[in-house]
């Protein structure tokens, strides 16, 4: 049903958005009687206070962040758009900042109970495991698995989890990418696509994309891609969207706007965040992302580095040319909602 858009795709959210909650909840109380379990909850929870003034940990805590709500991506605000127009504005973005936090809780939980048991099992420390990357998905969370009794039950169970969890994300990009072209009216051979091919276009292209990470080499692609096109490039794009808020539009004409379309008051502490906070924080989570990143080129092979650094700058050549290709055009929109804010 997904084909049709986001109205078909949404009825599907209905059952693949809270089954994975369900199904975390099964394993999570299934996890918590395991011997262990708590030693790993204990680890889960334990600051190591060196490690916070390490700023590349910050950096993919940034990311991770950005991920898991899909900041800078277009994915809330192309949702946002189809939105009621009286619905509360301020209110829903305290709520899925909040859902998405609650949920990295439980998953994180949900893991290190197995891990703390699989630590126990093996008579190893549990920092011996791997805990990051496609290893926990793949190798340790499985391996962890097989130690319980009807395994091949919690192994379908956590699979399942994966795959729903999977399809929901794909149907907020992939809806990103298919409303993009939609607007600029994608065209093949003087034809405007229907939705249903255009997001079997993008989802074979996708998948066609996606060979290179299932070849003997996909452990060195994936890394790659993880960083060189998501950490440095989301963080610079959600730091020029606080400039331009902030800064250039202003949040004085903001103001006036919001209130007329949705009868509310932007919270003073938004302003002040945007304004003084966020901008220079991520400046410099910037700074030590490129940094990091660029340094780690120099131990690459050349045609790894070359593909790193595509990577890296797709998304900003994508920013330059929308820029240059629409700022007349936005100067002309924005002169209603100008003339609106000054009387």
């Amino acid at each position: 049903m997904y084909f049709k858009g986001i109205k078909s795709s949404g009825k599907v959210t209905y059952f693949s958005a809270p089954a994975p909650y369900v199904l975390l909840f099964i394993l999570l109380l299934r996890g918590i009687f395991l011997d262990g379990a708590w030693d790993g909850i204990a680890y889960l929870f334990k600051v190591d206070w060196a490690k916070l003034f390490d700023l590349t940990i910050w950096v993919r805590a940034a990311g991770q962040v950005f991920f898991q709500i899909a900041v800078g991506v277009g994915t809330l605000i192309l949702f946002a758009s189809y939105k009621d127009r009286h619905q509360p504005l301020f209110r829903s973005a305290l709520i899925i900042p909040g859902i998405t936090a609650a949920t990295g809780f439980l998953c994180g939980i949900t893991v290190f109970v197995y891990m703390g048991h699989m630590a126990h099992v093996a008579n190893v420390e549990i920092n011996q495991l791997p805990l990051a990357g496609p290893d926990l998905v793949f190798v340790a969370y499985p391996a962890a698995l097989t130690l319980l009794p009807f395994s091949h039950f919690w192994a379908v169970l956590f699979f399942i989890m994966l795959f729903l969890l999977g399809m929901d994300t794909e149907f907020a990009f992939i809806e990103v990418v298919a409303s993009h072209f939609e607007d600029e009216r994608f065209l093949i051979k003087g034809k405007e696509l229907k939705p249903e091919f255009l997001r079997l276009f993008i989802t074979f292209a996708i998948f066609l994309l996606g060979f290179v990470l299932y070849t003997r080499g996909g452990f060195y692609f994936m890394p790659i891609y993880d960083t060189y096109s998501v950490n440095l490039p989301v963080i610079v794009v959600v730091g020029l969207e606080c400039l331009v808020v902030a800064w250039y539009f202003g949040w004085d004409k903001l103001t006036v706007l919001i209130r007329k379309y949705t009868n509310e008051e932007v919270p003073t502490y938004v302003q002040v965040m945007t304004k003084f906070a966020a901008i220079p924080i991520l400046g410099i989570l910037a700074l030590v992302a490129f940094l990091d990143q660029f340094w780690a080129l120099f131990d690459m092979p050349w045609w790894f580095a070359i593909i790193a650094l595509i990577l890296m700058m797709v998304p900003f050549h994508i920013l330059v040319d929308n820029y240059y290709k629409y700022k007349d055009e936005k100067k002309e929109e924005e002169k209603p909602l100008l003339e609106l804010v000054d009387m």
